[in-house]
């Protein structure tokens, strides 16, 4: 018994095959391998994620404080506009205020000139009314004399 039991053990492992649990293995193996390298890759990937996540914050502050300087000068430039605007208003009214000043200046300047003009008549006048006086006092002069 001890025999038939050896030779059909035998008989066994002779025809039992190791392929199916070498290739088993070799798949196992193969899968364990793929495993690791998907460990590996998948660690790679979260150091990339976790630094660009780290560069987004970065460039997320940055783009506030752009927005926010944008906002500062978006502020100021309308300011400057109104200052501006003022400015002109108050070129404007004082160009418009020079040109007032620069017609009375010659309004002026014609009402001198009428001034002069009856100034030079008046004193003529003096000069022709004190030489006629003067004239007809010697007139008179001359006549109270004839009278005489």
């Amino acid at each position: 018994m001890k025999e038939t039991i050896e030779k059909e053990l035998s008989g066994r492992r002779d025809s039992f095959d190791m392929t199916a649990i070498v290739a088993e293995v070799q798949a196992l193996e193969s899968a364990r391998k793929e495993r690791i390298k998907l460990s590996e890759e998948l660690a790679a990937n979260t150091e990339v994620l976790a630094a660009l996540d780290a560069d987004n914050e970065a460039l997320q502050l940055k783009a506030e404080e752009l927005q926010r300087k944008l906002s500062q000068l978006e502020a100021e430039k309308e300011k400057l506009i109104h200052q501006s605007e003022a400015n002109t208003r108050q070129i404007e009214e004082q160009a418009s205020h020079i040109a007032d000043l620069e017609k009375e200046i010659e309004e002026s300047g014609h009402e001198l000139k009428e001034l002069e003009s009856q100034i030079s008549t008046e004193t003529q006048l003096q000069v022709c009314v004190k030489y006629s006086s003067q004239v007809v006092l010697q007139a008179i002069k001359c006549c109270n004399g004839s009278f005489r």
